[in-house]
């Protein structure tokens, strides 16, 4: 049997906050690939009357700059009244899926809803450190429970 503590093995290191969300790309905040050896990120949308959804993970900078094209996206996914709604996206990337690109050792994720868009957050774990120090979690996560 496995025996792993999920409190202590994954730190949420970036997020896009619970928002309405309409048009432009946000982005969450940088993750330096050189502490992880893989991220999950999991986007969850509320209530969204019509539109589309894009997932996606860039390679870029330390300031979340000079992005690369998408590394990996998931599915387009068209919504409305009925499809696509109140939903979730899990999207796995590992540090060996970044690409030749100079100095650039970070990746973001981004996340569009188009036409009325909707509300909607992304929550993104690091596992798996490389560097077994005491790794810390986002200073806005304010309470961890084992």
């Amino acid at each position: 049997m496995f025996n792993l503590n999920p409190a202590l093995a994954f730190k949420v290191i970036a997020t896009i906050d619970p928002a309405a969300i309409t048009g432009a790309e946000v982005f969450t905040d940088p993750i330096d690939m050189t502490i992880w050896e893989s991220v999950l990120a999991v986007m969850a949308t509320g209530d969204i009357d019509g539109g589309s959804i894009d997932f996606k993970v860039y390679q870029c900078d330390v300031a979340g700059d000079n992005a690369t094209a998408a590394i990996k996206a998931a599915a387009h996914l068209a919504t409305d009244a009925t499809v696509n709604d109140i939903g979730q996206i899990i999207m796995a990337f590992r540090a060996s899926e970044m690409i030749a690109a100079g100095a650039l050792t970070f990746c973001k994720f981004g996340l569009t809803i188009g036409a009325n868009g909707g509300p909607a957050c992304v929550l993104v774990l690091g596992i798996e450190p490389r560097k077994f120090n005491d790794v810390a979690a986002l200073a806005t996560v304010v309470e961890v429970k084992s």
